[in-house]
């Protein structure tokens, strides 16, 4: 299911240096700029980014905001930031950080760990306290998770901040002895498991290796098993069904990449990996799904940026091409429609049994952005 957002926006602001005509580059940041929720009647919305939720099947549609997808688009943010300094992105980072903070101490901090939505009451997680909203989606019992902190722990490490490295050997204990996978929930008697929710916790623990951390004996054990079941997902071509909140095969190529570009010897499988993803990348030439486009565009450089083959380097050529063809551009302004950035589905509500999918206009952007700027 594609969802596409017509944003339109009042007022924008130059964010790089003046020129009499932005580039597209400029157009995306600045509807990124003018888009964070700076002034909100939920205080939890600040330093956020508008998103939307929606179950299949279901043409109702809650706006919605979390630490997920605000995290997502702040790093994709903070990488082209220290590459090419952005003008406002300061002020940017700091109202985010404040958001960030907020959702620690909703978190209870346990662990390390993040919840993906704000506390509600004191008693519940929920992006929202509206009873009519709540009688669809329900109150789920929604425990922290693994991929949130993941996420939340690279924050601290590009921010120059001591990550909560509590969560380290509390990773070393919820993994799945079957198969080798982290767990996602952080609750007892734990069973899902997400491959792309793995190469995310792959991600925070090779960057904090490569700044010099060490890894409790347990937790360096079960990353090597993690590591494992990645190459047999990729063995067995079970890229596209490996997840259960994540639904494109090029959610996964980015995420693996991530994983390499941290510390390049942390995979000891790259020419499979790289095979797979020429693969799947030659296959979405002819999609039109701008974010899919986009993230297979930032897996391709990031596991070519040593030396980019031909091969390589016309693939990232034409699928650049395909990219700048969907993105929807003003005099001032630039995006990118969302496809879905994270799937759900809820126990309980009006919902109960759906599969829902959350859409995020900024960390598409960011997403486009980050692709077109990536060496």
């Amino acid at each position: 299911m594609r969802q596409i957002f017509m944003v339109a926006v009042l007022a924008s602001q130059l964010a790089f240096a003046a020129t009499p005509t932005l580039t597209l580059e400029q157009k995306l940041y600045d509807y990124l700029r003018s888009t964070q929720i700076l002034e909100h009647s939920d205080v939890r919305f600040v330093g956020l980014w508008p998103n939307t939720v929606q179950a299949v099947g279901d043409s109702r549609v809650f706006s919605e905001t979390d630490i997920f997808t605000g995290l997502h688009t702040m790093l994709m943010l903070d990488e082209i930031d220290k590459k090419q300094a952005l003008v406002g992105y300061k002020q940017v980072q700091q109202t985010f950080q404040e958001a960030f903070e907020a959702y620690r101490s909703d978190s209870a901090q346990s662990a390390g760990t993040l919840n993906f939505w704000p506390l509600r009451a004191g008693s519940f997680h929920h992006f929202s306290t509206d009873p009519q909203i709540i009688s669809v989606t329900g109150i789920p019992d929604l425990p922290n998770d693994f991929d949130d902190s993941a996420l939340g722990f690279l924050w601290q490490m590009a921010q120059g901040q001591a990550p909560a490295e509590e969560l380290l050997p509390v990773l070393g204990q919820y993994h799945d002895q079957r198969s080798g996978a982290f767990f996602t929930w952080f609750i007892p008697r734990e069973s899902n498991t997400d491959c792309v929710v793995n190469l995310n916790i792959l991600h925070a623990l090779a960057q904090f290796e490569s700044l010099g951390g060490h890894l409790p004996v347990e937790t360096a054990a079960a990353k090597k098993s993690a590591l494992r079941y990645i190459r047999q997902v990729i063995e067995s071509k079970k890229t596209t069904t490996c997840a259960s909140f994540y639904d494109r095969s090029s959610q996964f190529f980015v995420a693996l990449a991530r994983v390499y570009d941290a510390k390049n010897d942390s995979i000891d499988f790259v020419p499979l990996s790289t095979e797979a993803l020429l693969s799947h990348a030659k296959l979405a030439l002819s999609s039109k799904n701008g974010t899919e486009l986009a993230e297979y565009i930032i897996a391709l450089k990031l596991f070519s940026k040593a030396e980019r083959s031909p091969t390589f380097a016309s693939l990232i050529a034409d699928l650049t091409q395909n990219l700048q063809s969907t993105i929807h551009q003003t005099t001032d302004l630039a995006f990118l429609d969302s496809d879905s950035v994270f799937l759900g589905e809820s126990q309980q509500g009006e919902w109960a049994g759906k599969k829902q999918q959350w859409f995020s206009p900024a960390q598409s952007t960011a997403t486009a952005l980050l692709a077109l700027t990536l060496p």
